[in-house]
């Protein structure tokens, strides 16, 4: 069984009988990935999966995509969420950044999804900026988000998949002591965790007993770099890089089926935290510049192969201690894709 299995058997089982759980959070977060125009107004949930459904196919749709239509139209009549308003989507892609979030409003609870990376260049290029800078300027605009949505006394859930579940933490970091004590739980799915910089700061130790990092057993994201709080290793019914997809990920009932991390995780987890340590921050983003540049005017479109082999290109050109580090790294993705 997986999400689209839970959706299937609860989407009219009122919340009043089967309270929020995580699943109906990891929904969040996968519809954050729902590629609409932004609004502010608040709207039902029933208009809300209305705008999602119509969303024409594209040619070549990727695998979420197609399980987001699929949890579409099982929800199109639904009671468990017929309550629950949307409100705030943002969608924000441009040659400087990539960027989505939304916020679901049950009764006086928010649960708030950040959106992962969209497989455009400039998307990917941001995931990179995350182990050399903090804040990048997805940071920036998840602090902003939540400072617009969260007030003193509110009782707010935080989620996002992939590089949204970073934003999510980040963006909680990066609040005032009192919008950070109405948030109540973090869940990053398979996102990565932060530089030792950040992981030590007091902004994250206020909030790091509030984080859960869900990661399948073959995670090769969700082990990148520091995370604190508590982490739940989870099976997946794919292999190879697919087990990233959170539709992939087995549950029963309300819970996921217990996993257990495996040996190329831990080690890319090991690489990630002493690599990054060694790597200087200022050559990585001269390089990741240089990139940026190259991709100018092409920033928004969708990543290709080519367009790796640019990237692998471009890490040629760091120096020999940094190159050596991120050899480790992809040389850990790429044995873990096996």
């Amino acid at each position: 069984m997986t999400i689209i299995d839970y959706v299937r058997y609860y989407k009219d089982v009122p919340l009043f009988e089967v309270s929020w759980n995580q699943m109906d959070t990891l929904i969040v977060a996968t519809l954050s990935y729902a590629k609409i125009r932004g609004f502010r107004k608040e709207r039902s949930f029933t208009e809300f999966i209305r705008m999602v459904e119509g969303v024409p196919k594209e040619k070549g749709e990727e695998l979420l995509a197609a399980k987001i239509r699929q949890i579409v139209r099982l929800l199109k009549k639904t009671k468990r969420y017929e309550k629950v308003t949307v409100e705030n989507f943002n969608d924000v892609l441009n040659d400087k950044t990539q960027f989505g979030a939304m916020t679901w409003k049950v009764g006086r609870k928010k649960i708030i999804g950040f959106r992962g990376t969209d497989g455009t260049i400039i998307g990917w290029i941001d995931s990179l900026r995350l182990s050399c800078e903090c804040p990048t300027r997805a940071h920036l605009l998840a602090r902003d988000y939540l400072e617009r949505e969260i007030d003193e006394g509110d009782e707010v859930i935080l989620c996002g998949h992939s590089k949204g579940g970073n934003l999510a933490v980040v963006g909680a970091m990066m609040l005032d002591d009192g919008r950070k004590r109405a948030v109540k739980k973090i869940y990053n799915f398979d996102g990565p965790g932060v530089r030792k910089e950040q992981f030590e700061s007091r902004e994250y130790g206020m909030i790091r007993h509030k984080i859960v990092n869900i990661m399948p057993e073959k995670s090769y994201v969700g082990t990148l770099m520091l995370s604190g709080g508590r982490t739940k290793v989870v099976k997946s019914n794919a292999k190879g890089l697919a087990v990233h997809y959170q539709t992939t990920w087995e549950v029963f009932g309300e819970v996921f089926a217990k996993g257990r991390q495996d040996k190329i995780s831990l080690q890319l987890h090991d690489n990630t935290v002493t690599s990054f340590m060694r790597i200087d921050n200022r050559e990585v983003k001269r390089v990741l510049d240089v990139m940026y540049e190259k991709f100018k005017g092409r920033a928004t479109e969708k990543v290709s192969w080519l367009d790796i082999l640019g990237v692998v290109e471009g890490i040629k050109e760091m120096d020999a201690e940094t190159r050596k580090c991120f050899g480790e790294i992809i040389g850990s993705l790429f044995r873990g894709a096996q």
